[in-house]
């Protein structure tokens, strides 16, 4: 074996000083310090500074056993690995786990030209500086790699738990059987509010490809409805569920400005009315359902389909036997399938949508003295006024273009 050199008495001396109890307690103590200078959730947490320090110690203390032995695999300590998995558990973000790593390369990094000058004499001060400096360097980055992973996956079981437990909640809720005092509730979905008006959201990916991209979409619904923390559920596959908490109905005509983006990316959103309370949570759910029924059944329905604006619909669509001989009865050969009708019921709805003949002229993009012309060939073929039963006559269009035309 060969005598040792100048440097590696250098590096032989380094390591003995630094490893007695008193200097690893004063390196210790100076990197608690910064943490909790610039850490503030790591000081105030007790438990939590604790598993820092006892790390810190003895990834010190083996960080100076390993620096002659460059080629030795740096092993994860199982204190870092009770800090990594201790932040996720407690619900702190990764974040705090890379500023807790970038305090402490400040911190050897004072430390060593601090003591440089007793280490090393002046003419070895930089070899031993770069020698020192890579090593520390591979060592932290290499237990940075480690402990976000093992953070990453105690977070995701964390998230999973609670997930389980959140929709565990939400389906007694749904289904009548859980409780009904609205503060019990509410702790079993998270702190959630119930005893205000909720707003149920349902979301579905058509393309199974875009099933990660729901809920960028619920966040973006729950941000034009002016609600911050709302409460989201994964009931698997391809679907997700969303309730929006708020004191006063939410203003969920702006959802229209997203149909763009969920078209893009197939997600078929449905929307319940906004309900009061524990009842309101279940059923605005319901609601939100027989919504996305009919947006299954029907493209030409809005994206997001709200269902208090096609709530009448919605109770003809139960019995669709009903409803088609409703709809032949009430419109006559306006109902055929040709070019000719499909023109007369377009004009019909814009007339009785309209606040006059120009309005609807300008919805059809023709002149109101064409529109004049084609409701005097509709109302002889029906053999009355469009304003007769007109409520019927506008439930039955909506209902045929929704359900019975070509293409639907």
């Amino acid at each position: 074996m060969a005598e040792p050199g100048p440097f590696d008495t250098i590096v032989e001396q380094f390591v003995s000083t630094q490893s007695t109890a008193e200097a690893v307690d004063g390196w210790a103590d100076r990197v608690m310090q910064r943490i909790g200078a610039e850490i503030p959730t790591i000081a105030d947490d007790a438990v939590l500074a604790k598993a820092v320090e006892i790390s810190a110690r003895t990834q010190w203390t083996a960080f100076l056993g390993s620096i002659r032995y460059p080629e030795r695999e740096i092993p994860m300590l199982p204190t870092a690995a009770e800090v990594a998995t201790e932040l996720a558990r407690r619900g702190h973000p990764l974040a705090v786990l890379f500023r807790i790593y970038r305090v402490a390369r400040r911190a050897i990094w004072d430390y060593i030209t601090d003591v440089l000058t007793t280490v090393a004499p002046q003419s070895e001060e930089s070899q031993f500086l770069i020698f020192f400096w890579n090593r520390a360097s591979t060592w932290i980055d290499a237990v940075v790699e480690a402990s976000t992973a093992l953070f990453e996956a105690e977070r995701d079981k964390v998230r999973q738990g609670a997930a389980a437990q959140k929709l565990v909640a939400v389906r007694a809720l749904i289904e009548g059987e859980g409780t009904l005092n609205p503060r019990e509730a509410s702790a079993s979905l998270g702190g959630h509010p119930l005893s205000g008006i909720n707003t149920a959201v349902l979301l579905h990916a058509t393309d199974i490809q875009r099933v990660t991209e729901l809920r960028d979409g619920a966040l973006e619904l729950a941000q034009l409805a002016g609600a911050r923390n709302p409460l989201i559920v994964s009931p698997g596959g391809r679907d997700l569920w969303m309730w929006i908490a708020s004191k006063a109905a939410p203003t969920t005509d702006r959802f229209g400005s997203l149909r763009t983006w969920l078209d893009e990316r197939g997600i078929v959103v449905a929307v319940g009315s906004p309900v009061e309370g524990i009842d309101g949570f279940r059923l605005s759910h319901l609601e939100a359902q027989r919504a996305q029924r009919m947006a299954f059944a029907s493209q030409r329905l809005p994206n997001p389909l709200l269902f208090g604006e096609v709530e009448t619909l919605a109770m003809l669509r139960q019995s669709p036997e009903d409803a088609a001989r409703f709809v032949a009865r009430t419109l006559g050969r306006l109902a055929e399938d040709t070019d000719a009708m499909a023109r007369l019921r377009q004009t019909a709805r814009a007339a009785l949508e309209a606040e006059n003949l120009e309005k609807a002229g300008e919805a059809l993009i023709v002149h109101s003295n064409t529109v004049r012309y084609r409701l005097g060939q509709i109302e002889k073929i029906m053999g009355r006024s469009i304003n007769e039963r007109s409520s019927d006559l506008a439930l039955a269009l909506a209902y045929h273009h929704a359900f019975l035309a070509d293409g639907t």
